[in-house]
């Protein structure tokens, strides 16, 4: 075997422990690959040597790491940790539409409904603890959330309903107490706050009223005690109280 190739097996052998084994053990490793790289262009003698030391290094790293428990490891060794499994229903011939499940510790994680590879996608969320709703989102291309995004309390009672135009952008909002009643609503126009902005008390009597521009309040905002009864009115100006 020539140098040359034994250089490169060296190279060849610190990447795979750079994949195996995580950051913390390269770094400490990589050090001493830069001394091989010098090593053959000043003297070629000390190769071998530098070659142990290397060796001997990355063993002592690796002992580092395990103590330390902060090694890194791919997807399939992160699922085990996290006592994640999948199921996977496919509607059609090339699996190109389906519904994919995960459980955590045996009880539903995560139940995803997809069709054209993935480029439409229906997410649902559950608390592993409880098997209860805990968010549903629709994505396009993997990224952009449309439609309804909703919330939803421990309990299973809807928390919160954001609603998405087509290109992704906020277009109203509902908020609610665990009772079902409501507790903010507010339209959007460009993805901003645009509109009569209404909060209501637990009680369901009216909290506070007012509209919005551009994510600002602007005009004249009324504010009221539980009872609702009112207790103040008040005008805004670029989201501060005019004089």
């Amino acid at each position: 075997m020539s140098i040359k190739a034994f250089y490169f097996n060296i190279r060849d052998l610190f990447f795979v422990i750079q994949y195996n084994e995580g950051v913390a053990y390269t770094k400490n490793c990589s050090y001493i690959y830069a001394i091989i790289r010098y090593t053959m262009k000043v003297k070629t003698a000390y190769f071998l040597r530098i070659a142990f030391i290397f060796l001997i290094g990355c063993q002592v790293a690796q002992a580092q790491d395990e103590e330390k428990s902060l090694s890194k490891v791919d997807a399939d060794v992160a699922k085990v940790k996290l006592n994640l499994t999948y199921e996977y229903q496919f509607m059609n011939k090339d699996s190109s539409e389906g519904i994919e499940k995960s459980f955590k510790n045996g009880k539903p994680h995560t139940e995803i409904y997809f069709k054209d590879r993935g480029q439409f996608q229906y997410v649902k969320v559950f608390n592993p603890k409880t098997g209860n709703l805990l968010k549903a989102d629709t994505i396009l291309n993997f990224k952009k959330r449309v439609g309804s995004s909703i919330t939803y309390f421990p309990s299973g009672k809807i928390k919160e309903i954001e609603h998405r135009d087509t290109s992704g952008q906020v277009d109203g909002y509902r908020g609610f107490f665990e009772n079902g009643s409501k507790r903010i609503s507010i339209g959007y126009k460009d993805g901003k706050r645009n509109g009569i902005f209404t909060e209501y008390n637990a009680n369901g009597t009216l909290k506070e009223t007012g509209p919005y521009v551009n994510d600002q309040r602007e005009g004249t905002f009324k504010f009221y005690d539980v009872r609702g009864a009112l207790l103040a009115t008040k005008k805004f100006k670029q989201g501060k109280i005019a004089k």
